[in-house]
C-alpha cells in the first residue's frame, strides 16, 4: 500500500470517527519523518500530507534547508526541548509541541518575540506523575495560567506566543 493510499484510509476512519462522535473538530494528520530520509518527506508532502514532526532540531535544521519546494508545510516539534535549544528550535518550527516546564516557557516567549515569529505551543502534563516522564504535573496549572497572563499571551481564549 502507498503512501497516498494510506493517507486516503487515515482520512476516512476519521471522517468515520466524527460521524459516529457527532463532531466536525478540526484533525490535523501530523506525519512523524524523524530518522527518515528528505525523500519520504518529499513523498508525503505531494501525498497530500501538510504537517511533519521532528523531534531531533539537529536533524531536522538539516533536512528543513530543501523544504522551499513546499509551500505550506507545517513544521512541528515533537518531543521533550530542552531550554537550551529553545532559539534553534522556534527559528525552524511552526509549532512546539511538548513545553514542559516554566523555563522552556519562558525562552520560546523570549526568542519568538526576539525573532518576531508567531509560534504555536501545546503544554505537556504529566498527568500520572511519574518522575521519569517530562510535562508540567496537574497542580501546577495556576503557575502555567499566570505565566501566559504575565506575558499577556491569551488572545480570544487561545494561548499564543509571538511578537
Amino acid at each position: 500500500m502507498n503512501l497516498e493510499t494510506k493517507l486516503e484510509e487515515i482520512r476516512f476512519n476519521i471522517a468515520r470517527a466524527q460521524e459516529k462522535s457527532s463532531t466536525k473538530s478540526l484533525v490535523e494528520i501530523v506525519g512523524v519523518t524523524k530518522t527518515h530520509p528528505f525523500s519520504v518527506i518529499e513523498e508525503s508532502y505531494q501525498a497530500g500530507l501538510r504537517s511533519i514532526g521532528e523531534n531531533r532540531i539537529q536533524e531536522a535544521n538539516t533536512k528543513f534547508e530543501s523544504f522551499k519546494k513546499m509551500p505550506k508545510l507545517k513544521k512541528r516539534f515533537i518531543g521533550h526541548l530542552q531550554s537550551n535549544k529553545a532559539r534553534k528550535c522556534v527559528e525552524l518550527f511552526d509549532s512546539i509541541d511538548s513545553i514542559d516546564s516554566i523555563k522552556t516557557l519562558h525562552k520560546v516567549v523570549k526568542y519568538s518575540k526576539e525573532l518576531e515569529k508567531d509560534i504555536s505551543i501545546l503544554i505537556e502534563v504529566n498527568t500520572s506523575g511519574e518522575p521519569q516522564k517530562h510535562g508540567f504535573l496537574p497542580s501546577q496549572k495556576e503557575e502555567i495560567l499566570e505565566c501566559f497572563l504575565e506575558k499577556d499571551l491569551i488572545v480570544d481564549g487561545l494561548m499564543t506566543v509571538g511578537p
